[in-house]
């Protein structure tokens, strides 16, 4: 685990969440709009998840854990939802039970975590190089 994954890694969860609102601003059709963003959370997601599973001391880190729940409870389920009832209004999509709106408020929540997650690891990293001794959680490597 090294600083700059974290640092990658917040990048990328800031770039896809701002394409993400120029996406639903400027496409005229949101199912689109809805599309190139899944995409892009997707990426963001899968390649947190790749790059941490290398990681001995991943099963502590909490954006490890995020970046699953994001990719494979929240990110997948949408992203299918939508391509498989394209014809219908994301209001009207009920994913893992709960109306599309309220899972899309869910999925911000579980996005904000994984930033929050993102940070506090990196911050670990930090204290780790600066004191020469590793932070709770994490390893020398």
């Amino acid at each position: 685990m090294r600083r700059r994954n974290f640092v990658l890694f917040l990048i990328l969860e800031i770039l896809s969440s701002l394409i993400a609102v120029v996406l639903f601003k400027n496409l005229e059709d949101p199912r689109w709009a809805g599309v190139f963003a899944g995409i892009g959370f997707f990426t963001t997601g899968i390649v947190i998840v790749l790059m941490s599973w290398r990681w001995p001391e991943k099963w502590t880190l909490p954006t490890f854990w995020l970046a699953h729940v994001h990719v494979w409870v929240i990110t997948l389920p949408m992203f299918l939802m939508r391509l498989a009832y394209w014809e219908t209004p994301f209001t009207e999509l009920r994913i893992m039970g709960m109306e599309g709106t309220l899972f899309h408020r869910v999925s911000e929540i579980i996005f904000t975590l994984l930033i929050l997650a993102t940070i506090t690891d990196w911050l670990r990293c930090v204290l780790r190089k600066k004191t020469g001794r590793p932070a709770p959680g994490v390893s020398g490597s």
